[in-house]
């Protein structure tokens, strides 16, 4: 009886284990991270630079998601540029220098869902940083007058986004959202000899609405 009992639960684990790689080899490995290329900010980095100063665009080179299951995901999106350029019209005229920084940070908690075999669709709650800075110097040759910008603003909002599958781990997609945005923005114009005209740094603050549209393309790869 007991030689029986063994046997028995011997099979039954068998059984079981075999069952376990029958629904191993039915179910997919849940590929957990996903890295998103900005087709579009990528592109325009090889256009002629652009001055836009302080213009809040939210842009994001690079998308990064960690999925926690199927369905649920984190993301963390990081944007910068450096733009520069220098304007003289001819011998006598004044140097106009400009220079202009920006850096964008997001983060964010996502659900996914499956329209079709290819077709996904996801909704973001996200939290941001962001940071504009803006120098220009007019150099007269006697001195110069440099005007500095700066803008940092936080805040949060909803992102909606529609994914394409290329192929299993390739994808394409973009996104349209809203967000609300507290900025503080400082301005100061100062000179480089004449120090007596400086002017006093000026500071404002504000809150603002920010809807955008489909202007990104990212290209992503899961792994």
């Amino acid at each position: 009886m007991i030689k029986r009992t063994f046997i028995l639960i011997f099979c039954l684990g068998y059984i079981s284990l075999l069952a376990q790689e029958d629904i191993a080899k039915e179910t997919p490995k849940l590929d957990r991270h996903q890295l998103g290329l900005n087709l579009i900010s990528f592109l325009d980095r090889f256009n002629k630079s652009t001055i836009d100063t302080l213009n809040v665009k939210l842009v994001y080179d690079l998308v990064y998601r960690f999925f926690l299951t199927k369905n649920f995901a984190t993301s963390i999106g990081l944007g910068a540029s450096i733009k520069r350029q220098q304007e003289k019209y001819d011998v006598y005229s004044d140097v106009l220098s400009e220079d202009q920084r920006k850096m964008d940070l997001n983060l964010a908690f996502e659900y996914h869902w499956s329209l079709s075999r290819r077709w996904k669709n996801f909704i973001a709650v996200n939290g941001l940083f962001g940071y504009a800075g803006f120098k220009s110097g007019l150099d007269s040759g006697f001195d110069q007058v440099i005007k500095k910008k700066e803008k940092i603003y936080y805040g949060s909002g909803l992102r909606f986004g529609i994914q394409y599958s290329i192929l299993e781990r390739l994808s394409i997609s973009t996104e349209v959202g809203m967000t609300y945005i507290v900025s503080t923005e400082k301005l100061r114009t100062y000179f480089d000899n004449f120090r007596d005209f400086n002017s006093p740094e000026q500071i404002k603050t504000g809150l603002d609405s920010y809807y955008y549209g489909p202007t990104s393309i990212y290209l992503n790869y899961k792994f």
